[in-house]
């Protein structure tokens, strides 16, 4: 079909581009097209260079039709053309435009059979367009001739054209390509200009149906066709019906128009060596030379690549890589109709090459996708069990736990293999309690001795995420090892690369000794963890979550130099296997956060318990939240906001799991529960949450004897220090020497007090804790004032600066002999007039001083000054 557009003295033929999909392109005005076009009447190239079915040539017509005054015709080249039909095109173009072409001369003919169109044509051409002036000349389908020797003379009727004729070119083929070379001031409009916005795909919709789409239909139905103007003409006629509109874009492929297009203006055109390799490759995402080479078995693939995008076969480059192209999607549904024609059965073959091209590069997402595509499931799980490790490393064990669900069981053997690989892949990602549900079905098949171990092991392994009752762990765990120690377990299946016979010991043991520290061994743990942590040939992440774990043991007893050596250990080691954001390194963190606390650097404890909780929250690990809920509500504590901490506290008990958290966990939440509560000054409320904790703990008890101490109940607080848990390593436990330090004075066992309170500073110095005095509040910077006055030392003197009551300053320092004489007698019963009779002195006198006294304490009452005294520690 040809038609002519007439504008004012212009008779321009174009032929319609895309009319092979069996209706012409409605004509849509884009006017950021025609914008882009308007200079093309002044300029001497302007380019449009996209595959077929993008519209150039209705751009062009379009431009076409709001000219005026300049002449303009058009030669539209075919594949089939040779040098004589090109040259009668030229030459008939020519005349259109006013040259005087006279009569054709034998000499510079071309001759038919092949060949150019030769200098005497080409000189003759210029002679002709230099004598019309001004005019436009459109080359359409530029590229399409096919022999090399025209298509390099038709880049001199280009490159050579006269100064006046402004030239307006359309190509299938990328530019610059074979034909042309750039110019200066030359415009091109490629496939992404012309590619239909979501507004122009809605316009275009609009009049061709009637049909308004949704914004998300409209945006489903540009990603599927990229724009391509054929392809959402097509889907336009087809919503003239009733069909939903996601059928239709979902379908589109499959629509009579868009087959016959693509395979007329594509396909048919390839030779047959090129046709076989778009077909085979149609089953893949992308087209890297090399994978493509592996998966059609041809040797040229990456020419052949450039060949085709060069031509505008719809294969396009892929976005920020030279060297990876991809084909039109809807090209791509149609080679592979073609493919299950030509080639049955095959497909899966392909599939398989190329899964295996990726597993070799360590890219398993890609060849998960291939393997399940093509239904080959025994080899997705051998390439699960090769990949599995480094996707637990990079945090990708939700997604390995997705994929294998995915997979169909089949027979009892598939059963077994695909449950054993979907508990491990829950457990990794921290969802035990899936596993679980998981191992029980796999249990009601016979398992093989090797699989029980592996069984038993994982559950053994429920440790390392959520801290269940520790005699299901023991039982686990001393199954597993007994298991492996006597042998004759056949076959041990590997299960994602972790059930060798010593990854499962590490498993057992590991998973052990956390469990002996949850319910409150110390010493166990701390035996277990350093014989396991002191091994070379541990998997990097176990090894990290290890080391982190007894750095957190060490750091909650107090051994903040060990605790220090460990964190940092594990946290060194996390960042030279790529775990520093993997869930292995949350322990560390927490451990390191807690040491920090200690030696009052708030703002690296803040840093790190950052870290931690967004590690911790992505990966689903309870136990560490509630750990890390334990050091956030000391963090308020100690940086004076209580009401946060209650906070934390609060949240945690909501959102978090309360089978997840292992005693030694809860005692330490309780215990910073109750201190808070102490800071705000609800003693009451306090008192409940230490009485209903259960067993007292280290932590509890601290808590018990502070709010003993603030109550005045120096007997309630010998009581709770006698039955305070010690340590089973006979180590002076600083927290309850502090405290006992603190109620002898406070019991007027000065001596006693003050003798314990030198003892636990020297302990404390060592290892750098400030903030064990800190969150012991008044009552231990009264201590502290009245050590600070008998055995001053630089360390004594920094721990009250730290407390914000520094030694030689504020009121009450400067009290003479005597008015410190009469302030340690205010908290006793005695009456003025019998503190006088203690003292030697007149009535008269001892309310002198007490006036002196109240004014420097800058108080108003005895009270008040009783108050005062015992805050600085001088009554």
């Amino acid at each position: 079909m040809k038609r002519s557009l007439e504008g004012e003295g212009v008779a321009m033929p174009l032929e319609e581009e895309g009319q092979a999909a069996g209706e012409e392109l409605v004509l849509l005005a884009r006017q950021r097209l025609l914008d882009a076009m308007a200079g093309a009447a002044r300029r001497r190239l302007t380019v449009l260079a996209a595959p077929a079915g993008f519209g150039k040539t209705v751009l062009v017509r379009q431009w076409a039709a709001r000219q005026a005054g300049l002449p303009m015709t058009s030669v539209t080249l075919r594949p089939g053309d040779d040098a004589p039909r090109v040259a009668a095109r030229l030459f008939a173009a020519a005349a259109r435009l006013g040259a005087d072409v006279g009569v054709p001369h034998p000499g510079w003919i071309p001759a038919p059979g092949g060949g150019g169109l030769g200098p005497a044509f080409l000189g003759t051409l210029r002679d002709w367009l230099a004598s019309v002036g001004e005019a436009i000349l459109v080359l359409d389908a530029f590229d399409a001739p096919q022999d090399p020797s025209l298509a390099a003379d038709l880049d001199e009727v280009v490159r050579r054209a006269p100064a006046g004729i402004h030239l307006v070119v359309t190509r299938r083929s990328a530019f610059p390509g074979r034909h042309l070379r750039l110019a200066d001031g030359t415009v091109v409009i490629d496939a992404q200009d012309l590619a239909f916005t979501a507004d122009e795909t809605q316009r275009l919709v609009r009049k061709v149906s009637g049909r308004e789409l949704a914004d998300d239909e409209v945006d489903a139905l540009v990603r599927r066709t990229a724009g391509w103007a054929v392809g959402i003409k097509v889907a336009a006629t087809s919503l003239r019906g009733p069909a939903a509109a996601h059928q239709v874009i979902e379908n589109l492929s499959s629509e009579r128009q868009v087959t016959a297009f693509l395979r007329q203006e594509v396909l048919d055109r390839q030779p047959l060596r090129v046709r076989r390799f778009l077909v085979r490759t149609a089953v893949l995402d992308s087209l890297d030379s090399a994978l493509c080479r592996v998966v059609t078995g041809e040797h040229a693939a990456g020419l052949m690549l450039h060949v085709l995008e060069h031509a505008g076969a719809l294969v396009r480059r892929g976005d920020g890589e030279e060297e990876s192209f991809a084909h039109h999607e809807l090209l791509r549904d149609v080679l592979r109709q073609e493919l299950h024609v030509t080639e049955p059965g095959i497909e899966g073959e392909l599939q398989a090459r190329a899964a295996e091209w990726h597993s070799r590069r360590g890219e398993p997402e890609h060849a998960v996708r291939y393997l399940a595509e093509a239904e080959r499931w025994d080899a997705l799980l051998d390439l699960l069990d090769h990949h599995a490790p480094t996707l637990f490393e990079q945090g990708d064990a939700a997604r390995l736990a997705a994929w294998i669900e995915a997979i169909p069981a089949g027979g009892i053997y598939r059963r077994k293999r695909v449950g054993l690989r979907l508990a491990y892949a829950h457990a990794l990602s921290g969802a035990t309690h899936r596993a679980e549900q998981v191992l029980r079905d796999v249990e009601r098949h016979r398992l093989l001795p090797g699989e029980r171990v592996v069984v038993r092991a994982l559950r053994a392994g429920w440790a390392f995420h959520d801290a269940p009752p520790a005699g299901t762990v023991d039982a686990d765990a001393d199954a597993t090892l007994a298991a492996l120690d006597a042998g004759g377990l056949g076959e041990i299946p590997n299960v994602l690369g972790m059930t060798s016979p010593a990854q499962l010991r590490t498993m057992a043991a590991g998973a052990r000794a956390l469990a002996l520290w949850h319910a409150g061994d110390v010493a166990g743990a701390r035996l277990g963890l350093a014989a396991l942590v002191s091994r070379t040939d541990l998997y990097a992440p176990w090894k990290v979550r290890l080391v982190g774990a007894l750095a957190l043991l060490e750091a909650w007893e107090g051994n903040l130099r060990l605790a220090q050596r460990h964190g940092s250990r594990a946290l060194t080691l996390a960042a030279s296997t790529g775990l520093l954001e993997h869930p292995s390194a949350t322990d560390a963190r927490l451990a390191l956060a807690h040491v920090c606390r200690e030696h009052d650097d708030l703002a690296g404890a803040d840093e790190l318990l950052k870290a931690a909780q967004s590690v911790a929250d992505g990966a689903d690990r309870p136990a560490a939240l509630a750990v890390h809920a334990v050091e956030r509500a000391l963090w308020y504590l100690a940086a004076g906001q209580a009401e946060r901490g209650l906070a934390e506290v609060r949240a945690h008990e909501v959102e978090g799991s309360p089978a997840a958290v292992a005693p030694v966990v809860d005692a330490r939440l309780r215990a910073a529960e109750a201190r808070l509560l102490l800071a705000h000054g609800d003693l009451d409320h306090a008192g409940r949450v230490v009485e209903g904790a259960g067993g007292l703990t280290a932590p509890l008890a601290e808590a018990a004897v502070h709010l003993a101490v603030v109550r005045h109940d120096i007997e309630a607080a010998r009581l709770v220090l006698k039955a305070w848990p010690l340590p089973d390593d006979d180590r002076p436990e600083l927290e309850r020497e502090l405290w006992a330090a603190v109620v002898d004075l406070e019991d007027g066992r000065r001596t006693e007090g003050l003798a314990r309170a030198a003892e636990v500073v020297t302990a404390a110095r060592a290892e750098a804790r400030v903030r064990l005095f800190l969150d012991a509040g008044r009552p231990a910077e009264r201590l502290l004032r009245a050590l600070a006055r008998v055995a001053p030392t630089p360390w004594v003197h920094q721990l009250l600066e730290a407390a914000g009551s520094p030694v030689g300053d504020g009121p009450g320092l400067g009290l003479s002999q005597r008015e410190q004489e009469v302030v340690r007698f205010l908290p006793t019963p005695l009456s003025c007039a019998e503190i006088a009779g203690q003292l030697y002195i007149s009535l008269n006198t001892l309310k002198t001083h007490l006036r002196t006294i109240y004014r420097k304490l800058g108080v108003s009452g005895r009270p008040d000054a009783i108050r005062r005294a015992e805050e600085l520690g001088i009554a």
